[in-house]
């Protein structure tokens, strides 16, 4: 290891040096070097330190305070240490094999940022990047997409130990009620949202940061004339000495804060002159600091579709999920995170057994929730993570359970009970066309292969249908031998029989399940009998299909024969 250290150390001072940089020996324990960038035009001092030789962490290259940059911001040199931000963090991976080129490599891209950005040429950026430049200091914003007008911010715990965090919402906020004692009605500071189909950026050729009113009114103008004087409106509709003006702007959400003066706290200017404060508030505006605030959303049409490029997502659909173990605890959270509940829809969840500690190894829930009923453990443990979802817990057999396409849209088994599953079937099969499509999600062997079918239409298998005969081989064979199967019993911890897997194996049916039911809201039907092998010594990799009805097939077969 020290040997490739040295090695790579060697490598990059003799490149450095054929390009006229020379090594710092007053801070002989850095890789330190100095030099010259764009020789031929800008001739730029500059120091490059590489800190990291697998480059993770990208060499940090500053401009020599003594160069005299033009009076204005540039965009990508920060700080007074002018540290220049030639690749954003985690855009390119530099090769830590070839140590003398990437250094070389970000000099050279080094040197193009410097360049374009003194000649004006990357002004553009600053809208791009404008959240690194606003603020350190970060908030939430549970907001509609069209919300504006006046609104309030709460400084709410989210956690038992955790410093209050800002958030923003108009009436009601689903972190708000996390905590009654900060989120409550009459706590908080008022707030004012605007608009502006602008994208916030900085004027290169102004102070920057805006530090007071007067400042902040001019910054706010040039991007957009209309929010001229918004955050004496917020100061003044806040009836307070304490205002909070939030821009929704293309580019972002960006808060502003501002305190009244002591001396203008008066029962005149608040009060009695309030139509006019305002105005007031403008011709002091320079004695008035102001606080930058960045904001990210965490509404539920953010946090449900953030990460499904566009395409539907589940809420207003009525789910019923049957079996809440070591598939359905996670699939429970999956289609949760989905959106499942949101809107006018509901995410019911059915299980009759409890959680006893043998579950721990491979289940959703943990130590809080033993000796509870998994159905009302999993509800309660997804709506404390969540914003709020119509979750509700049936702690009873599916038997009593109702299932008809006017009270659910899909049907979800899985209970991975092979008895229970062929009587859903052939009740769903009697009943067509009044009940819902069924989606069965199952593991096989121990845990060697997952599959998932959706069930519902005629023209298509049941579930029956691909194993019309119980001790028969199924129509399409996984397993490479059934005599592979190991079934385990813990006598002495009065456990059942059960067939050990790893808990991966549950996630990864799980995942495979909420991806089927993601095709199925989006109207993307395709395969709808879906395998993934996780073992590949005991199970075939079978080719996901749409099989036809058999006609042997006890459910359904008659129909078709």
């Amino acid at each position: 290891m020290d040997d490739d250290l040295d090695a790579a150390k060697l490598a990059i001072h003799a490149a450095l040096g054929d390009i006229g940089f020379e090594r710092d020996f007053t801070r002989r324990a850095k890789c330190l070097y100095t030099g010259v960038l764009d020789k031929a035009g800008l001739a730029v001092p500059v120091s490059i330190e590489v800190t990291d030789f697998d480059f993770l962490e990208y060499p940090e290259i500053r401009i020599a305070p003594q160069y005299v940059l033009p009076d204005r911001k540039l965009p990508h040199i920060l700080g007074i240490e002018q540290s220049v931000c030639y690749y954003a963090r985690g855009t390119v991976v530099l090769d830590r094999y070839n140590p003398a080129g990437t250094v070389l490599q970000c000099l050279k891209k080094c040197e193009e940022v410097i360049r374009d950005a003194v000649r004006g040429r990357l002004n553009d950026d600053f809208a791009d990047e404008f959240g690194s430049f606003w603020s350190s200091v970060n908030s939430l914003a549970d907001l509609p997409g069209e919300a504006d007008g006046v609104g309030s911010v709460k400084y709410i715990r989210l956690g038992p130990g955790k410093e209050p965090v800002p958030v923003l919402a108009k009436d009601e906020s689903w972190l708000w009620s996390r905590d009654p004692a900060n989120g409550g009605k009459g706590q908080g500071e008022p707030a004012f949202i605007v608009r502006t189909n602008a994208a916030l950026s900085i004027n290169p050729n102004a102070k920057w940061p805006p530090g007071n009113v007067t400042e902040l009114d001019r910054w706010l103008t040039w991007n957009d004339p209309t929010l001229g004087g918004k955050m004496q409106v917020a100061l003044a509709k806040g009836g307070g000495d304490v205002g909070v003006l939030a821009v929704k702007a293309s580019n972002g959400l960006f808060l502003c804060r501002a305190v009244v003066p002591v001396p203008y706290r008066t029962k005149e200017i608040l009060e009695n002159r309030r139509g006019n404060m305002a105005k007031n508030l403008t011709r002091i505006g320079s004695k008035i600091s102001v606080e930058r605030i960045s904001s990210a959303p965490v509404d539920s049409s953010y946090v449900f579709g953030r990460n499904l490029h566009g395409s539907s997502n589940l809420a207003d659909k009525r789910i019923l999920l049957i079996g809440c173990g070591t598939i359905g605890g996670f699939l429970a959270q999956q289609l949760a995170q989905c959106g499942a509940g949101a809107g006018k829809g509901e995410l019911t969840l059915v299980d009759p057994d409890s959680l006893y500690p043998a579950n721990l190894g491979r289940h959703l829930l943990g130590a809080p929730y033993l000796y509870d009923n998994k159905a009302r453990a999993c509800a309660e443990f997804i709506g404390s993570q969540l914003p709020p979802l119509n979750i509700r817990a049936v702690p009873d057999y599916v038997e009593r359970v109702g299932i008809f396409s006017d009270r659910h849209d899909i049907v979800i088994d899985a209970t991975g009970e092979e008895a229970l599953s062929i009587a859903l079937n052939h009740r769903a099969v009697r009943e067509r066309p009044a009940s819902p499509p069924i989606m069965f999600v199952w593991l096989e062997g121990n845990g060697a292969v997952a599959k998932s079918l959706l069930t519902g239409q005629p023209t298509h298998a049941c579930l029956k249908c691909l194993k019309p005969k119980l001790a028969a081989a199924a129509r399409h064979r996984t397993l490479k031998s059934e005599e592979s199967i190991v079934i385990e019993r813990n006598a002495a911890c009065g456990d059942g029989a059960y067939v050990p897997f790893p808990v991966s194996r549950s996630v990864g049916a799980a995942a495979m399940a909420c991806d089927h039911v993601l095709d199925w809201v989006n109207g993307v039907h395709g395969d709808r009998l879906r395998s993934r092998t996780f073992d590949n010594a005991k199970a075939y990799i079978v080719p996901d299909s749409s099989p036809k009805p058999s006609t042997d097939c006890p459910a359904c077969g008659k129909s078709h024969a």
